[in-house]
């Protein structure tokens, strides 16, 4: 690592380290930033919020991922789940896992439907309350 690097490029490393390497000895080796510096620069707050957007970013693009791969994922256990030539028990794991997810979805769509419910009946008893301030 070079002497003369500036402070906001070292934090940027670390926030590369720190997405890929499993602990601090492995970013340490990786980077060739000492230990004890890295522990200084992982308590600001600034590296804070760079790692937090950069790990945000990293989980939104896997769950993205994921998505577009859920219709092959449900295939294969609705697959392994009807296939007469595979084991029972693997047969009954695939459907019991399938209908597991399905009974998770369900709830968090209607989780997410009661809540937007919520948030627009709160909106308009703000607008209704507003109005009655306005109104005296």
């Amino acid at each position: 690592m070079a002497k003369g690097i500036s402070a906001e490029a070292r934090e940027d490393i670390l926030v590369q380290a720190f997405l890929t390497c499993p602990n601090i000895s492995e970013i340490s080796k990786k980077t060739k930033i000492p230990r004890p510096t890295i522990y200084t620069v992982i308590h600001s707050d600034s590296f804070q919020r760079k790692y937090s957007e950069a790990r945000n970013e990293a989980v939104t693009g896997a769950i993205a991922y994921l998505q577009g791969k859920l219709g092959e994922c449900a295939a294969v256990l609705v697959n392994t789940a009807t296939d007469t030539e595979v084991p029972a028990q693997i047969r009954v794991n695939a459907a019991n896992a399938a209908l597991s997810q399905c009974s998770q979805w369900t709830k968090n769509v209607d989780m997410i439907e009661r809540l937007e419910a919520m948030e627009e009946l709160m909106s308009r008893v703000e607008q209704e309350q507003k109005s009655q301030k306005r109104g005296k």
